[in-house]
């Protein structure tokens, strides 16, 4: 197995692929299948968690299994597969996303020269496909947009629903919604919008926000400009209330009731009531999955447990979270 994932697969997955597998299904009722991307002699396919080539080698990049489907390029343009290898969308766009919510964002492009001559050119700026191919939203020349989350999409400052329509909220600037809630900005303030109401259950007061993950949001109070990021961070509940004090110099996720947080230069973890539970002194920390904190140590990955132990040596160039039983490293 370890000679069929290349260092070329490593290269791509640190310019964006997550490179984790998704279960997925070939028919209802079927045992999950689990695809990983792999690189052999500079083409891409899937292996199944054996190790075992399932869709041959012959893409010019692949990605990771979302609801069903996977990215694949061919000839500089990307379509969709599914777990049988069978294209399910053509492919016909300069650049595709994962599906999220039955929807995927796309560059829209098309071959200026015919099917058989690599060149493209933009042609209709950005959207979003169903699982048929059908462009269902255009979003604009230029314009990008997020995964759909909650039944909206972030595309530039606001909000689209399903259809493509704008939905008015409270805040000038948003991100994606999370647990029924969206980090957004009034004037140089951040709060929360709740996604019932598109208004600001926790009122702007924060100088920086991110997502709510395991029922907690870290929020930061201090300098943010275009000279100057001076910020602690702490932790709030959907209520707003400040659960875990505002102390840290980073704070990251919860995950598994842990989460990364920076002590001066070094990472540890807390727990939901505040309390270190491992010692900062990680050069990073990344959140929980399936038990496993993945932590930096030099310029070596490893992992531990929620007791602090290290269950896997810091030995990996790279590594990422467990997904189903494995990590890639």
């Amino acid at each position: 197995m370890s000679k069929l994932i290349s260092v070329s697969c490593l290269v791509l997955a640190l310019a964006g692929s997550a490179l984790a597998a998704d279960t997925v299904a070939a028919q209802p009722g079927d045992a999950p299948v689990l695809l990983f991307p792999i690189v052999k002699e500079g083409k891409w396919g899937y292996m199944n968690e054996k190790g075992k080539v399932v869709i041959e080698p012959q893409y010019q990049v692949a990605y990771d299994f979302h609801e069903g489907l996977a990215c694949v390029a061919v000839k500089a343009l990307r379509g969709y597969i599914d777990p049988m290898g069978q294209m399910v969308v053509k492919p016909q766009f300069g650049w595709a996303g994962n599906f999220s919510e039955g929807l995927a964002f796309v560059n829209l492009h098309k071959n200026m020269y015919g099917e058989h001559v690599e060149w493209y050119r933009a042609v209709t700026g950005t959207g979003f496909c169903d699982k048929m191919g059908k462009v269902v939203i255009r979003v604009g020349a230029g314009k990008r947009a997020t995964d759909f989350r909650e039944g909206l999409s972030l595309a530039g400052k606001g909000f689209i629903d399903r259809a493509g329509k704008p939905v008015p909220c409270e805040a000038e600037e948003g991100d994606s919604f999370s647990e029924g809630m969206a980090a957004g900005r009034k004037g140089d303030k951040w709060g929360y919008l709740a996604r019932d109401t598109m208004k600001f259950a926790i009122p702007p007061q924060f100088a920086a926000a991110r997502r709510f993950s395991d029922g907690m949001a870290a929020v930061a109070e201090g300098t943010v400009s275009a000279r100057e990021r001076n910020l602690k961070w702490g932790y709030v509940n959907k209520n707003g209330e400040l659960v875990i004090a505002i102390q840290f110099a980073d704070a990251g996720p919860f995950s598994e009731g842990l989460a990364p947080v920076r002590t001066g230069a070094k990472w540890g973890y807390v727990n939901k009531a505040g309390k270190v539970v491992i010692e900062a002194k990680y050069d990073y920390a990344w959140r929980f999955s399936e038990g496993l904190g993945r932590v930096l140590v030099g310029e070596k990955h490893g992992y531990v447990d929620k007791a602090g132990n290290v269950v896997i040596e810091p030995k990996y160039d790279a590594a990422w979270e467990f997904n189903k039983g494995l990590a890639l490293v």
